[in-house]
């Protein structure tokens, strides 16, 4: 049985009352790791599928070349879309990772606000 079953531990932002008195806040934090490898690939497959669609359909050609200027080897071609796959993946890698760093950091200089414990 897990503590939220138990009725141990509070849902984000309520306070659990156990033996009269009232626990402190729990709130939802991130995985950095999971929220990284989540945004690699959404970015990695948006990198790929924009450079592919330049290669076969010429549509977004010039934005491409822009994210080309960045992102060494990206060019409308599928193998620049492959290389566009890698970078964008790396990218959105560490943006991710970093998100989730600030985000749980910020939880913790937040105090809790709750109606049982209005301090």
């Amino acid at each position: 049985m897990s503590k939220y079953e138990a009725g141990q531990m509070g849902s984000e932002g309520e306070c659990s009352k156990e033996g009269g008195k009232y626990k402190k806040c729990y709130r939802c934090r991130l995985s950095p790791l999971a929220l990284a490898v989540a945004g690699g690939f959404v970015c990695a497959l948006g990198t790929l599928f924009l450079g592919w669609t330049a290669a076969t359909h010429h549509w977004g050609v010039a934005m491409v070349h822009l994210m080309g200027s960045v992102y060494t080897g990206y060019a409308p071609t599928m193998m620049g879309g492959v290389f566009g796959g890698l970078w964008g993946f790396a990218d959105g890698f560490i943006s991710g990772l970093i998100f989730g760093w600030i985000y749980n950091i910020s939880l913790c200089c937040c105090r809790c606000r709750c109606m049982c414990n209005p301090k």
